[in-house]
């Protein structure tokens, strides 16, 4: 990512899936593109991590055991209104276009369907820092 306004550093972010090989990768791409990333494996320790030091950005998948991905959205949405939303989701009980769906009347402000591209996430983390400055 060349262009002069976008810079990663800038950013914490959590992302939030019970696929651990998944989890890990994607906090190692953020992290060779310069930002602060941790991992969770459910919503519940999400919303716990986020408590205890907030975190810019939140990537989290929708189908995961103690509390999923809609249920993190909405507490984002009532408690922490200023923080961005990137859901991921690769289906479960119902097609995943039926969750991305419900993630973005839910307040998502960006959605993905399982698998994307690395280059997908690049992209929007690009749109956030150089539009919707944190």
């Amino acid at each position: 990512m060349e262009e002069a306004n976008f810079n990663p550093k800038k950013l914490r972010i959590l992302v939030i899936d019970d696929d651990i090989d998944l989890a890990h990768t994607l906090k190692e791409m953020l992290e060779l593109d310069g930002a602060s990333a941790d991992v969770a494996y459910n919503g519940s320790e999400g919303i716990f991590q986020h408590i205890q030091a907030p975190y810019d950005l939140i990537i989290t998948d929708i189908v995961m055991p103690v509390m999923d991905g809609l249920e993190v959205i909405m507490w984002i949405k009532e408690n922490s209104p200023t923080t961005k939303l990137l859901v991921v989701s690769g289906g479960g009980y119902f097609d995943s276009r039926e969750y991305l769906l419900m993630a973005k009347e839910l307040g998502a402000n960006y959605v993905l369907q399982k698998p994307y591209s690395f280059y997908e996430i690049q992209s929007f983390l690009k749109n956030i820092l150089t539009h919707n400055s944190l």
